[in-house]
């Protein structure tokens, strides 16, 4: 049989672990942790468009759809083997780097992105490090240095995981790929969950799943040391999340992320 493969990703610090815990209540869906398939599939594509023999065969359409049988055999082989249940959840947030070459090597390709306003994201940078001050961040982007609020604001905003990430989703809508991507905004999720679902499996096209929003069983484990931000660790209860931005940011610095990032606030319709 089959399976489903459903893709999780999103910004960093927008809820993609507490999504993948809240689906994998339903006992048809296998919530994967950062599995790797993603890179898997994409070295194999770019081996093959790199390959001397392939470059310069004159059968290159059919090795073409050769290429997409043989990930989609591969995909379906390394499903079955990973679990029992139908649908799988992979959560990665370089899925949608590639978005184009996926949609097409994967049939059907559903992918979830969530976003959050950007001042959240940045404040949860900030909090982050002021709970563990004990942590090397390295601050690449200033020389080694973040004693200050403005060094670190400063490697926030350029550290690659969020600005590659803004990068590749801007160029998502520029491209006009967005119209098959389901957009979920972290807040939406934690002020009206019920809602929010309904319109995740209406795009998933699966029967809805009554989920309990009071009682969210933490499935998935990371290692945490890996990120440098990281903490996949989720509340039992999906609480609204508190905005209090200029408790750890200062305004100027909160306005400037409105400023460099305006075309997100408009398309997601985040107020100023």
């Amino acid at each position: 049989m089959n399976k489903t493969l459903i893709i999780n990703s999103g910004l960093p610090r927008a809820g993609t672990t507490l999504l993948q815990n809240i689906l994998g209540q339903n006992p048809l869906i296998f919530p994967e942790n950062n599995s790797g398939l993603m890179s898997i599939i994409y070295a194999g594509y770019e081996g093959y468009i790199n390959h001397p023999p392939v470059i310069r065969s004159l059968n290159k359409d059919n090795l073409d759809k050769c290429l997409i049988k043989y990930h989609q055999a591969g995909i379906q082989a390394y499903l079955n083997e990973l679990t029992e249940k139908p649908v799988i959840i992979d959560k990665d947030r370089d899925w949608i780097t590639h978005y184009r070459v996926f949609n097409k090597l994967i049939p059907n390709f559903k992918l979830i992105y969530l976003v959050r306003d950007l001042r959240s994201i940045f404040t949860s940078f900030e909090k982050q490090y002021q709970k563990d001050l004990f942590k090397n961040y390295n601050w690449p982007h200033t020389d080694g240095r973040g004693h200050t609020l403005k060094l670190r604001y400063d490697n926030y905003l350029n550290f690659d995981f969020i600005s590659y990430a803004l990068d590749t989703l801007e160029d998502i809508f520029n491209g006009k790929y967005e119209e098959n991507i389901c957009f979920i905004r972290y807040e939406d999720l934690c002020f009206f969950p019920k809602n929010t679902m309904e319109k995740i499996y209406n795009y998933l096209d699966i029967d809805y799943f009554e989920h309990n929003f009071n009682n969210i069983e933490q499935i998935t484990k990371e290692f945490d040391n890996n990120h440098v931000f990281g903490d996949h660790n989720i509340s039992g209860i999906l609480h609204p999340p508190i905005q209090n931005w200029e408790k750890f940011l200062d305004k100027d610095m909160l306005d400037d992320i409105y400023v460099q990032h305006e075309w997100f606030y408009k398309i997601f319709k985040y107020k100023k």
